[in-house]
This record gives C-alpha cells, sequence and structure tokens, in this order.
C-alpha cells in the first residue's frame, strides 16, 4: 500500500545515506589532492579542478567525497545526488559503493 512504502522509503533513504558516510569518508580537498599526488600522480587533471555536479571549482578546504574511481565531488553534491537513488559515479558510471 502507499502508506507502506510511504513509512518504508524514508527509511530505506536514512540506512543508504548512512552507508554512504560510513564508506565515503568526507574529506578536505587539500588533503585528498596531496593523498592523490602521492599514491597516483599521474591522474590528478582538471576533471579534479570542479565538482561536475555543481560546476564550482574545488578549494584546498572544501568538504568533499573521493570515489574509488578516484572521482572526486563536494561532499553535499554527493550526498544529494547519490540521495536521488544515483547510485553510480556521475563521471564514469562505476558503483559510488563498491563491493
Amino acid at each position: 500500500s502507499s502508506v507502506a512504502i510511504a513509512i518504508i522509503l524514508p527509511s530505506l533513504f536514512a540506512i543508504i545515506l548512512v552507508l554512504l558516510v560510513l564508506i565515503v569518508k568526507a574529506q578536505h580537498f587539500g588533503d585528498w589532492k596531496t593523498r592523490q599526488g602521492v599514491e597516483h600522480p599521474d591522474t590528478l587533471t582538471a576533471v579534479h579542478a570542479l565538482c561536475v555536479i555543481c560546476l564550482e571549482e574545488f578549494d584546498d578546504a572544501a568538504q568533499i567525497r573521493g570515489l574509488g574511481c578516484l572521482h572526486v565531488f563536494h561532499q553535499e553534491c554527493l550526498d544529494d545526488w547519490f540521495g536521488r537513488w544515483n547510485e553510480y559515479c556521475p563521471l564514469c558510471h562505476r558503483p559510488i559503493i563498491q563491493g
């Protein structure tokens, strides 16, 4: 029934958002960029200069989520994207939560 769906969907959404928060940790862009430069020096490109969801540039203090596919987004943008039942990276379409 529609009442059951109205009760279940918000709960399911909350569980999914908790998974995102636990698995894809938020961090400062400057820290992420430094770590990527050490671990994957050839992967830092212009695509890492801005969030393709909101099209705003990152500053080093921005809170971001870096995915396993090495794409990075503002924390708030990715949370909103994921919260609208988008389970894949907006750029390469790999699963946001891998496993």
